[in-house]
């Protein structure tokens, strides 16, 4: 919507500058209308530097999950640096389908040992702050972007980590 304000003040703006006759009223219209031409480029600007009229709203999730093949993770190590990998499961133990979380610029994935075999996916997203943010910045299409997702693994010690 700030985009479709922009215009029209732009428009009307020109309208008024072109058309309008010489007096204090034109000037007061193309100061108004300069005014709002400007808070809207400030407030695109704004939203796009530091998402303003957005918030980070971090969302967790845990699921049980099972092995590939009876209580084993396949894990294949991407790089050079051991840091980034990749970890094929089942999300369903009556399911024969495999899922397999892969790291990515914004997605990490961890397996550490614990007691059960569960996954954890934490997820940081923009959101509005409110309605009036959403209704002003609808088309930016930054709503619900993904800034960070994390996949942690957690396996009981009886499992098997097969290396690829």
């Amino acid at each position: 919507m700030i985009l479709v304000i922009l215009v029209l003040a732009a428009f009307c703006f020109f309208l008024v500058a072109v058309l309008a006759p010489r007096g204090r009223a034109r000037s007061g219209w193309m100061g108004a209308l300069a005014l709002i031409l400007i808070a809207s480029v400030l407030a695109i600007a704004a939203n796009d530097l530091s998402h303003f009229g957005l918030k980070t709203v971090t969302t967790s999730t845990t699921q049980r999950i099972s092995g590939v093949k009876d209580n084993t993770l396949l894990v294949k190590q991407i790089g050079t640096n051991g840091k980034n990998q990749v970890v094929v499961y089942r999300p369903n133990p009556l399911s024969n389908k495999t899922v397999a979380a892969k790291p990515g610029v914004t997605t990490t994935v961890q397996v550490k040992r614990g007691q059960t075999a569960a996954l954890t996916i934490k997820t940081k997203q923009l959101r509005y702050q409110n309605t009036f943010y959403a209704f002003w910045f609808a088309w930016s299409g930054q709503n619900r972007q993904t800034l960070h997702r994390a996949y942690q693994f957690t396996v009981p010690a009886s499992w098997q980590l097969i290396q690829k």
